[in-house]
């Protein structure tokens, strides 16, 4: 998605009326479609509501777009309109990178494959309004959409547009509990159990937990944890719950590295991702201390790069392959008129034991 160049000399709502020919004479906006609410463009781009309205005029004049009183500002394309594809879906995830939503992706692709669709993908970043832009853009070119919606969504109306416009969509990983629709994630709500009760069972208490950005299965995980530790009779400390706003390794060494000035140091930490827990290690290798001797790690999700660390990373298991096969499955028998029920498939997580959770009645000894 191109973006204004702050930089050159052109004014502001040229460039963004430009940006929006280049985006109708690619075929990415059709006719008689409604243009981006004015507010979704500043946001996008990043400019006054001014500029977006001088630009829309422009355009206007120009004769690519007209407004409707009560209804809006439509397309008036002069490029052959692109017919949506009944055998292409669109595959909107956080990051293709992340290996977590890779192996969801070859498992997209390759249910795909074999009931003779293509895939469109795309990475919205965790960003509502790349998550936004994808929607609005493909949603005249697929058949249906496989969805893992961005953290703090806001894109509701978008969502419900399509369930207007009988558009099936699949959330994946994470979902919107506003929408009555087909999902699969796994069960993070065991997962989460499973990680705190092993520390329990070793005899750890002070359990502190690093969570990613708040979606459903960041939540589930919690419950989880705050479910073992109920149920151990061990109180929930405050102070040892780091919420992050990321899910990568920053944020993992940043909040550990809080935890460690606490005056009552954390025994053990659940980070909520493998990724979390990379930057936890770090941190912790750097204080001097030693994993699991000083402090024991779990994570989540069961990453190669759980196995490969410096010490080994007890970790949740996830079926995520299989998630992104059962996710293009569902899609595919909904765009097939074969299936009417919502199904909203959770899949079995489990234990990974490895060097970095120990007794710790063996550390005292």
């Amino acid at each position: 998605m191109k973006q204004i160049n702050r930089k050159s000399p052109k004014l502001l709502y040229l460039q963004l009326k430009d940006i929006l020919l280049q985006e109708i004479k690619a075929g990415k906006m059709f006719s008689d479609e409604t243009l981006l609410r004015e507010k979704d463009l500043q946001e996008i781009y990043q400019v006054s509501r001014n500029t977006v309205r001088r630009a829309i005029w422009e355009l206007i004049r120009a004769g690519f777009l007209k407004r409707v009183k009560g209804k809006g500002i439509f397309i008036i394309s002069r490029s052959p309109k692109v017919m949506r594809n009944p055998n292409q879906i669109g595959l909107i995830i956080l990051d293709v990178e992340d290996e977590f939503f890779n192996k969801i992706s070859r498992g997209v692709e390759d249910i795909a494959h074999k009931r003779e669709y293509s895939v469109i993908l795309c990475n919205s970043d965790n960003d509502t309004q790349k998550e936004k832009v994808y929607l609005h853009n493909l949603k005249n070119r697929v058949a249906g959409f496989i969805i893992a919606p961005a953290t703090g969504n806001q894109n509701h109306p978008y969502y419900g547009d399509l369930l207007q416009k009988k558009i099936p969509f699949v959330f994946i990983d994470r979902y919107l509990p506003e929408f009555n629709v087909d999902y699969v994630v796994s069960d993070n709500v065991k997962g989460g159990y499973l990680a705190t009760q092993h520390l329990l069972n070793l005899g750890y208490q002070r359990i502190a937990l690093i969570s990613d950005p708040e979606c459903t299965s960041t939540r589930d995980r919690e419950e989880g944890y705050r479910k073992a530790l109920k149920e151990y009779g061990v109180k929930t400390d405050k102070s040892l719950i780091k919420r992050s706003g990321l899910r990568n390794f920053e944020a993992g060494y940043h909040h550990t590295k809080k935890l460690l000035q606490l005056k009552s140091l954390p025994e053990a930490i659940f980070a909520l991702n493998d990724e979390i827990a990379r930057g936890s290690l770090r941190a912790v290798k750097e204080a001097k201390m030693q994993i699991p001797k000083d402090i024991a790690l779990v994570g989540h999700d069961n990453l190669s790069l759980s196995f490969h660390l410096e010490v080994p990373l007890t970790t949740i298991n996830q079926s995520k392959y299989e998630m992104g096969a059962k996710a293009a499955e569902l899609l595919i028998d909904r765009i097939e008129k074969k299936k009417n029920k919502i199904q909203q498939v959770v899949l079995d997580t489990n234990l990974v034991i490895r060097d970095s959770t120990v007794k710790k009645l063996k550390i005292m000894t």
